[in-house]
């Protein structure tokens, strides 16, 4: 799961920056488009990952990798934290704001809990303002209000949303995210539950659990994730 989120992403973010999805319409026109076509060098855009679990850390190493600078949200970051998450954003804040005033692209993978329920809204993304990062939802719709996301976009606080995730699924047809003009969504497919996938895992976990050792993937009931 986390490689099928990290390439799902990454997918968007380059077709957007490298102007994929526009190339067929000038395939049609018979234009040699390549002014239209120039983009910009990905060294100094930033994309700000919030949730740095196993797979937010996945998101940041092929992002690193590609040469974007990452920026991490993490609400606590422990000392025993900070090897492991230099492999995946070159640096780590618990200040959503700081998160997300720096951001060319908001990775949303936060899971759905008390304290990330409504997380983002028109208030919190108004210092996203200057720099009108696109938005990727691949962790749960509920972390913004249908009805915020929207103001947000018409506002222009955000450029973009790639959503794969809705505040209520399936997304309602009458929901007006459907016909934005900013959105493009996909129906929760980011990362599917593949059989061989699973299995696998089935057999890592039955092994560690007859060795008594930690299981992979653990949820903490506790903190609902």
């Amino acid at each position: 799961m986390p490689n099928a989120m990290a390439q799902y992403v990454f997918g968007w973010i380059i077709a957007l920056e490298r102007k994929f999805l526009e190339v067929q319409t000038f395939q049609k026109q018979h234009n040699y488009a390549r002014t239209e076509l120039k983009y910009r060098s990905f060294r100094p855009l930033t994309v700000s990952i919030l949730g740095l679990g196993e797979i937010g850390q996945g998101i940041g190493r092929l992002m690193k990798t590609a040469g974007f600078n990452v920026v991490g949200f993490k609400r606590r970051i422990g000392e025993e934290d900070a090897d492991k998450l230099q492999e995946s954003a070159d640096r780590v804040s618990s200040d959503l704001d700081d998160v997300l005033s720096v951001a060319d692209f908001v990775v949303n993978i936060l899971p759905s809990t008390d304290a990330t329920r409504g997380l983002l809204n028109v208030e919190s993304l108004q210092v996203c303002k200057e720099k009108k990062p696109v938005f990727i939802n691949v962790g749960r719709g509920d972390v913004i209000k249908e009805t915020e996301l929207v103001t947000a976009l018409d506002e222009g606080l955000i450029s973009k949303a790639v959503l794969d995730v809705f505040e209520k699924e399936p997304l309602p047809k009458e929901s007006p995210l459907w016909t934005h003009p900013s959105v493009l969504l996909t129906p929760h497919v980011s990362a599917l539950s593949l059989p061989e996938e699973v299995a696998d895992v089935f057999v890592k976990n039955l092994d560690l659990r007859l060795k008594n050792q930690p299981m992979l993937y653990s949820v903490d009931w506790a903190n609902g994730y």
